[in-house]
């Protein structure tokens, strides 16, 4: 007869590895493939998935946050897969590289080398609007009052999007003289703004494919050039993590030679205008960026940070993130989930679920993703099978 204790297991607590197994609770596991662990603590078989769709090719996917709209970049192309297979071509020559992404209010803008783009409905164009010239300003005949003039100009590209505009050119008027404006023809309609005699503010004149003679102050509208426009900058290198946050686009270029990450900011709902000379240096490389209504989160190779409304800079943790455009999943409205070097992390408040419990390999690459299925929502991670583990035994 066997007179071995015995012990019933009724409840299960998922994986812990991070304490010898002679002091683990019952019903922690050391061991989990193709099991799930129910909200009542029970042990099931794992579901299995069938493949609903095939490509080859991909190097970039991006599914919004409604699930409902799904982007590849296939052998260079960018596609929005509209009905099963069916792709719906947007662009091509896209970089195979990492792509970011970002949304908001129905508006995608994707981070690729080749550069940003920008989604908007099931139309695609570029995120920037390039910057024309100075016009050529020149006196005529005309019956503008006497004094000093304002002129500049701006392109305006197929989706109505105004570029940023030159600093003006200034000119002196005596009475009974007029502006002769003009550019060289590039393909882009310009709106034409200019100055009343001696004023401060430029105003809206015209929406011209070419020149324009401005011969009479009253042709002069009340629409103001944005100051926002107004010797801009059009948006940084392309390539690196980008966020959507309190209606300003945020972009992430790594500069390797000074070991940082320039965070860039664009000016308020005018996604592709920027100052290139302002920006917030995060030390080390930049791998994650989003937004949360308590601040952006910022994940580097080495710690993760918060920046909240007060712009300040918030280490949350001395250890860094695992590389990875998709290495984002969100959880709520309020709450994103990433994978870090020391396990599932989630935030705004920052919090590492996995730290006490298990520890993994942290990989170089990672991809996190929440699946909603029969009322439970489970955060997945896809890790490469790279680098080792904090604290495990």
């Amino acid at each position: 007869m066997n007179s071995e204790p015995t012990l019933k297991i009724t409840d299960f607590h998922g994986l812990v590895n991070v304490l010898d197994a002679d002091t683990m609770p019952p019903g922690a596991l050391t061991q989990a493939d193709n099991v799930d662990v129910n909200d009542q603590k029970k042990l099931r078989t794992r579901e299995g998935y069938l493949s609903a769709l095939s490509f080859s090719g991909i190097t970039a996917h991006y599914q919004n946050d409604h699930h409902d709209r799904l982007f590849v970049i296939r052998n260079g192309t960018l596609s929005e897969i509209v009905d099963g297979p069916v792709a719906n071509t947007l662009t091509t020559g896209m970089d195979p590289g990492e792509t970011y992404w970002a949304e908001s209010a129905g508006i995608v803008v994707v981070s690729n080398k080749a550069g940003f783009r920008r989604i908007s409905g099931h139309d695609e164009a570029p995120l920037a609007v390039p910057t024309p010239d100075q016009p050529e300003v020149s006196r005529i005949a005309g019956g503008l009052p006497a004094g000093r003039y304002q002129v500049t100009v701006a392109n305006i590209d197929a989706t109505g999007r105004e570029s940023p505009a030159p600093l003006p050119v200034v000119i002196d008027l005596e009475d009974g003289q007029g502006l002769s404006i003009g550019w060289p023809d590039d393909g882009y309609t310009r709106s034409v703004f200019a100055s009343h005699a001696n004023g401060d503010r430029m105003y809206l004149v015209t929406e011209t494919d070419g020149g324009y003679n401005l011969l009479d102050d009253g042709a002069i509208g009340p629409s103001p050039l944005e100051i926002d426009q107004l010797g801009a900058d059009g948006p940084p290198n392309p390539g690196g993590p980008v966020t959507i946050h309190d209606g300003c686009l945020y972009v992430a270029e790594h500069l390797p030679g000074q070991d940082m990450t320039a965070l860039f900011r664009s000016r308020p709902y005018w996604w592709h205008l920027f100052d290139l000379e302002e920006f917030d240096p995060i030390p080390g490389r930049v791998e994650l960026l989003d937004s949360t209504p308590s601040g952006l989160i910022v994940g580097t190779d080495r710690e993760i940070y918060a920046i909240p409304a007060d712009g300040s800079l918030v280490r949350l943790a001395d250890y860094g993130v695992t590389a990875g455009p998709n290495n984002l999943a969100r959880i709520d409205k309020d709450t994103v989930a990433f994978w870090s070097a020391r396990g599932l992390c989630v935030g705004l408040p920052f919090a590492n679920l996995t730290e006490e419990r298990v520890s993994l390999p942290p990989g170089l690459k990672a991809a996190v993703s929440l699946i909603e299925r029969n009322g439970f929502k489970k955060i997945v991670v896809l890790t490469t099978i790279d680098g080792m583990a904090y604290n495990s035994h």
